[in-house]
């Protein structure tokens, strides 16, 4: 999760960049991304990891945004782009939303699981849904 937003930050922030800067950046965001992971481990406490992936996501929106609006030209598809941006950050928000809850509610929705049984299981797995 950590590394495929790592991924697109990179992208989204070397843009036209040279090849060296943007292997610095690289290192750099990837060593802060495994101290993160690293850190989770060590400690299993996931509220670091939690807003380190929102603020990556969120810098990367900013980003995205920002781009569209100095390089994209076209009015119509400057429009059509937003739209999809918006579906985006919804989507996101939903998916950011159910993970935090499946933190919280882990134990309670296994045992619901368990319960209900498959087929219907499944709609409480949250976090599985996007894994």
């Amino acid at each position: 999760m950590l590394f495929g937003a790592a991924i697109m930050l990179h992208r989204l922030f070397t843009h036209g960049f040279q090849p060296l800067p943007s292997l610095l950046i690289y290192l750099a965001i990837n060593a802060i991304v495994c101290i993160v992971i690293y850190a989770h481990i060590a400690l299993g406490e996931s509220t670091l990891h939690q807003i380190v992936f929102a603020s990556m996501m969120i810098t990367s929106a900013v980003r995205t945004s920002r781009l569209i609006t100095t390089t994209v030209k076209d009015r119509v598809l400057k429009k059509q782009m937003r739209v999809v941006g918006t579906w985006a950050l919804g989507l996101f928000l939903l998916g950011y939303g159910l993970w935090n809850v499946d933190n919280q509610f882990c134990d309670s929705l296994r045992s619901v699981r368990h319960t209900i049984g498959l087929p219907w299981a499944w709609v409480f797995e949250l976090h599985g849904w996007y894994v």
